[in-house]
């Protein structure tokens, strides 16, 4: 019988890093195991994933694939744990001297990749690019970072947030160092080599915290999805991460997957949306219309999973004008993969039932990423993802990082003001809520199904796993 365990996505692989807060991932071994454990059973781990690592640094990173390197190798200030409280990692002591003035020490004997010791030049640095990204907007509070020592600093910010210190979980915030044009973190691993198609992390020996269990990861890609259980098959590589639900039952009905594997559902959320591109102004009643068109009132625009909202009955229940004048002629723009081809068909269905032409576009990866980043497109097909629970860093990154729709964003700083100010928790729920009913109304982009993907895992990393209950008996 198959081992159907609902974990994380990457919980597995991240298992052998970082210890993660419970919004990023659910702790998979514990502290004794790790201290105590003398001979490593793995010496590599070989990780084919969907798309290739395209950045190194955290703030700048813009897809899941690459974010998946952050945690590895580099730390943050604080983390949460699996209460959801926030933690100190790199922080030795910390206070608010006022309402505006956080005061920092580091922990001592903290090395960077490079070898530099951990100072707090460096948090200044790294907390400073984030005005220089499209997150700046997020972190617009922080006015001086003032250096009292090597370990000791003060974060002055504009005005009171009550969410600073939860922001400063987020991975953006990630500690870096950046020299001779190498960047640098403090993680478990380190960045040994990188390949057009591939990149290295080796153990870092030095590392303050809990041994690292595997001394090479090597992460791989495919846009392929088939491609990668096949490898895994073929025992090329140990683990296929963004499996789709058709490439599962592919696998199980040629057998490509077996009872020697686990499968683990990803328990980020990835909804494939349509994007508005700049070739064509489309008007609110054109989306609405769109939207009808399509049949996907049923599609959550933001997900359940993220926060109990209930829907506005006002909104769902209008009936949009059938006499709304759509172009008879919409461009969609797509990454030539099976699974966008198949959806972006199923889209085609829909508009062919109204007397509309949808021109598939497929783009090749680098191509569809000049399109995605210029907005140089009519309609595109996009996935967005949800991390964590955090609500207020996911509408940040899909409005900012993923779509970039500035305007919108800045049409609720009104509302993130209050949330800053907002004490209790149940207030700040209640302003969520109305910012979710507002970026609603503006529409940024359109819902059209929520996918769930899956990890599997050969049967080599399951005698690991299976080694790691043993030892836990």
């Amino acid at each position: 019988m198959k081992k159907y365990i609902i974990l994380f996505i990457f919980k597995f692989i991240i298992s052998f890093a970082n210890k993660l807060p419970l919004d990023l991932e659910d702790n998979f071994f514990d502290d004794i195991y790790q201290e105590n454990i003398q001979e490593k059973i793995l010496k590599k781990i070989k990780i084919s994933q969907g798309r290739k690592i395209s950045n190194l640094n955290p703030i700048l990173i813009n897809d899941d694939y690459s974010k998946r390197i952050v945690n590895l190798v580099y730390n943050r200030l604080f983390i949460k744990d699996n209460n959801g409280e926030i933690k100190p990692s790199l922080v030795k002591e910390f206070k608010w001297l006022d309402e505006k003035n956080l005061y920092i020490e580091l922990k001592s004997d903290i090395y960077f990749h490079n070898g530099d010791e951990l100072e707090a030049k460096d948090i200044k640095f790294s907390l400073e690019q984030l005005k220089n990204n499209n997150l700046k907007y997020l972190f617009s509070e922080i006015m001086e970072i003032k250096i009292l020592d090597d370990k000791k600093l003060i974060i002055k910010l504009s005005e009171e947030d009550n969410t600073f210190l939860e922001k400063l979980t987020y991975d953006v915030t990630s500690i870096v160092k950046i020299k001779n044009q190498k960047i640098y973190g403090t993680g478990k691993y380190y960045i040994k080599s990188i390949k057009n198609n591939s990149i290295v992390l080796g153990e870092n020996r030095d590392y303050f915290e809990e041994v690292a269990l595997v001394e090479e990861l090597e992460f791989y890609s495919d846009i392929k999805d088939q491609k990668r259980l096949i490898s895994l098959f073929n025992e090329r590589t140990d683990v296929a991460l963004d499996i789709d639900e058709d490439t599962l039952k592919y696998g199980e009905k040629f057998k490509i997957i077996d009872e020697s594997n686990i499968i683990i559902e990803e328990k980020s959320i990835r909804i494939s949306v349509l994007s508005f591109g700049n070739e064509y102004k489309y008007s609110r009643e054109e989306k609405e219309a769109l939207i009808k068109i399509l049949e996907k009132e049923k599609v959550p625009f933001f997900p359940k999973e993220l926060i109990n909202f209930k829907e506005d009955k006002k909104n769902n229940s209008k009936n949009f004008s059938k006499n709304i004048n759509l172009k008879n002629n919409i461009g969609l723009t797509i990454l030539n993969t099976d699974k966008n081809i198949k959806e972006a068909e199923e889209l085609q269905s829909y508009f062919q039932k109204r007397g509309i032409k949808l021109n598939i576009l497929p783009h090749n990866l680098e191509s569809y990423n000049q399109k995605m980043k210029n907005k140089n497109y009519d309609l595109a097909l996009y996935d967005i993802s949800i991390v964590g629970n955090d609500i207020l860093f996911n509408i940040a990154k899909i409005l900012l990082k993923d779509l970039e729709e500035y305007e919108v964003y800045n049409s609720l700083q009104p509302f993130f003001k209050l949330l800053k100010q907002e004490k209790t928790t149940k207030g700040r729920e209640i302003i969520l809520r109305k910012i979710l009913i507002l970026i609603k109304k503006e529409l940024p982009y359109i819902p059209i199904k929520k996918h769930k993907n899956y990890m599997i895992i050969s049967e080599k990393v399951e005698r690991y796993y299976k080694e790691w209950e043993k030892r836990q008996i």
